[in-house]
């Protein structure tokens, strides 16, 4: 019997010892006394509050059970989960949603991560502890519009394979320690970006580039709303083009190694509301026109 889930909880301890039994679970039995120890699985028709983890005395790992279910969203955010992710996980391919963030997770994600996740809309792993690179097979889950994979230890490239996911809304990867090429001086993972359309949220802040912005950073969605790049040893100048992201609210390249003058194309961002040069080797001045 398929099942399809949007929760997934953990089950906890009662004060004497007994646990709480699921309510309307659909699973099939053997399945579900593999994993009725660490976890309780609601129907997605359910709509009862998460569970506090607090009484759990054991470290919890993520079933790689998982994978014999049709799951539509796996959410275990916030549970203290420890060990890896198995890659079975991003074998299920009616999954829309995994969400895992602020837990101890490690290992790396898979080479063939995204050939198997067709329906995947929203991968959310950030701050665990999760290593290795950002596979570039990602970008065949092709209706990703949210990544955020940010305060791991990802080193590597930034994925030039980015900008086939043409729905991509938020991307954030912050707080690795992610590379420019070695190839090339400029960071090239902006010309694929700029084949993303509705990209409104973009943080690449506190990573190790070491590498110049390219001129292609003025082809950018003009919805980008929140552009973070702090920290990220970022050199060269700003390209003249910034003055394109006509929907910039925030601007954040603190904390850098940037040098020439400030784009008097700034004048341009007719919205913007937070500014953040400092820490540079800049020169020049705002221009009067967003004072």
């Amino acid at each position: 019997m398929p099942v399809h889930i949007s929760l997934i909880f953990v089950l906890p301890l009662k004060r004497d010892g007994k646990r709480h039994m699921p309510q309307h679970v659909t699973i099939e039995e053997d399945i579900y006394h593999n994993m009725c120890q660490k976890i309780l699985v609601h129907d997605k028709e359910t709509n009862n509050p998460r569970t506090n983890s607090s009484f759990y005395p054991y470290k919890r790992t993520l079933p790689s059970e998982f994978s014999k279910l049709n799951l539509e969203r796996l959410d275990l955010a916030y549970n203290s989960l420890t060990g890896l992710i198995p890659f079975k996980i991003f074998n299920i391919s009616t999954l829309i949603e995994i969400s895992l963030s602020s837990n101890h997770l490690s290992g790396h994600l898979p080479s063939s991560m995204g050939l198997w996740t067709p329906s995947l809309e929203g991968l959310f792993l950030r701050d665990n502890r999760l290593s290795g690179s950002i596979p570039s097979s990602i970008s065949n889950a092709t209706k990703l519009t949210m990544i955020e994979i940010s305060i791991n230890s990802f080193i590597g490239f930034i994925p030039n394979t980015l900008g086939n996911l043409r729905d991509l809304r938020g991307l954030s990867i912050g707080g690795n320690n992610l590379t420019g090429e070695a190839s090339t001086p400029e960071l090239r993972f902006f010309d694929s970006l700029s084949n993303c359309k509705n990209l409104y949220y973009l943080s690449i802040s506190l990573n190790q580039l070491n590498g110049i912005l390219p001129a292609s950073i003025g082809n950018l969605s003009t919805s980008i709303r929140d552009f973070y790049a702090f920290g990220s040893k970022i050199k060269g100048e700003i390209p003249m083009g910034i003055g394109n992201l006509s929907g910039l609210l925030a601007l954040n390249f603190n904390s850098n190694e940037l040098s020439g003058f400030i784009p008097p194309t700034l004048r341009r961002l007719k919205n913007l509301e937070q500014l953040y040069l400092g820490d540079n080797d800049l020169k020049g001045s705002i221009p009067n026109d967003l004072c």
